[in-house]
């Protein structure tokens, strides 16, 4: 037992705990995790899960631990793990969302959230350590975490809590747009489609049932996976599409030619129509450089807790991250995809516009995107670590990872804070050909080719 959860320290990231399941999450492993919780943050809890069964197997264990210590749990069911944030504020609660996010089949996961509703950031290091050493951590020693009460929950249904979520996300807009939603067989699948009615738009759904296999799609809304999605809006004639990634907290968009719109299309619109002059846009490390000759740009490094405090450290209203994570101050500090969904739906309204006009505007985007794949974070952040040595002299330090700069463009290489992979970005400059920018790259990185294959 020891080996096992010696071990399985590794699935705690930056943010979440993540890892194969079920052979990285034995019921020690479960059971102490749950521990962890109970001696780290403040009852009661909140649970919801996507529609993995993996999901639906790690949330029954960990629950009925903390149940078992007399806990009050509302159990939420399948839901998009931004509502569990909603919730967590409505009910000044402890929020466990139980998913892997956009990880393949095969894998499992658990967020977390405070009782304000914000995402547990570096908490986690203290989560890790009460797993790893619980008797170091005795349950009467030092403040848990966040501001919440201890206690019973107040008397709600899940039911009322789903009402309050779709008042919070569909509140002021009103949109009148022909949308197609494709959850996916993913934890929006229900809401999404509900939300967007409300908001009045003409809804018409691809996949509208649960999937724990996501309807054998990937459940990452990239721009390799949503071909289905273009081609069921241009068959419809429909305004726009929208697409969920497996818990909903990110979303896509294809124009009315079902044709992919960046996300930094997305953000730098969001930023244009909703943010002061002074405030700047925050985007990830790996969005487009083009995004700071449309509007004024700030970097962070990617993930919600980085993207959120740089937010907070110049005031401004939207942040986004390259893999379609859209912050939106004035409604929480969460990324909400079914809520950003309503937001530009109503924006395309209110500013007589649509995303096909603002593709045209904003222009093409040139990169490559590769991943290099490996059996653990440690081992990736291992062979990230020696190439980065390896070539230093031509390698800068980044906000986020390394950054290979020449007259043909740049190259950000990071390893994923979710995943065990190195993400790498190859982005020409205006005029530049991307074959010339990847001949360069590969004459400080060929030992990695054989290993990389694009998404």
């Amino acid at each position: 037992m020891k080996a096992q959860i010696s071990g399985a320290t590794g699935l705690f990231g930056s943010y979440d705990i993540r890892g194969r399941f079920p052979e990285d999450f034995p019921p020690a492993v479960r059971a102490r995790i749950a521990d962890a919780f109970l001696r780290t943050t403040r009852p009661p809890f909140v649970v919801a899960r996507d529609a993995r069964r993996a999901s639906a197997e790690l949330e029954r264990d960990v629950t009925r631990r903390i149940e078992s210590r007399s806990i009050p749990v509302l159990r939420l069911g399948i839901q998009p793990t931004p509502l569990v944030g909603f919730a967590s504020a409505l009910l000044a609660a402890t929020g466990l969302a139980f998913t892997p996010s956009h990880n393949a089949l095969g894998y499992a996961g658990i967020k977390a959230f405070g009782p304000t509703g914000r995402s547990l950031g570096s908490e986690w290091s203290r989560i890790r350590r009460a797993f790893a050493r619980p008797r170091d951590l005795p349950r009467s020693a030092g403040p848990r975490l966040g501001g919440g009460h201890e206690g019973a929950l107040r008397p709600v249904t899940a039911t009322a809590v789903r009402r309050a979520y779709l008042a919070h996300v569909t509140r002021g807009l009103e949109t009148h747009r022909s949308v197609v939603i494709d959850g996916r067989g993913g934890a929006t699948t229900r809401l999404a489609p509900r939300a967007l009615s409300e908001a009045g738009a003409a809804v018409r759904e691809l996949h509208p049932r649960f999937s724990p296999a996501f309807h054998r799609l990937s459940p990452e809304p990239l721009r390799e996976n949503v071909g289905d999605l273009g081609r069921a809006v241009r068959a419809a004639g429909a305004d726009l599409g929208v697409a969920f990634d497996g818990d909903g907290d990110r979303v896509a968009f294809v124009d009315e030619g079902g044709d992919w719109v960046e996300p930094e299309v997305v953000g730098t619109f969001l930023h244009r129509t909703l943010s002061a002059a002074d405030r700047p846009l925050v985007a990830s490390a790996d969005a487009s450089q083009r995004c700071e000759t449309k509007t004024p740009t700030v970097r962070s490094r990617v993930g919600g807790r980085y993207i959120t405090a740089a937010m907070r450290r110049h005031r401004s209203t939207v942040g986004f991250e390259a893999s379609s994570h859209f912050y939106l101050s004035r409604w929480g500090p969460n990324s909400d995809g079914i809520l950003t969904a309503c937001v530009v739906g109503h924006l395309l309204d209110r500013e007589r516009t649509s995303l096909r006009r603002l593709r045209r505007e904003f222009g093409p985007i040139v990169r490559e995107r590769q991943l290099v794949h490996f059996r653990t974070r440690t081992e990736a952040l291992g062979r990230y670590r020696e190439l980065a040595e390896t070539h230093s002299d031509r390698l800068e330090k980044g906000i986020d990872g390394v950054v290979f700069r020449v007259a043909e463009g740049s190259v950000l290489m990071r390893p994923s804070n979710t995943q065990p992979t190195i993400r790498i970005v190859l982005e020409p400059n205006p005029g530049r050909s991307l074959t010339t920018l990847r001949g360069k790259w590969e004459e400080v990185a060929g030992d990695l080719r054989a290993e990389t294959s694009s998404p």
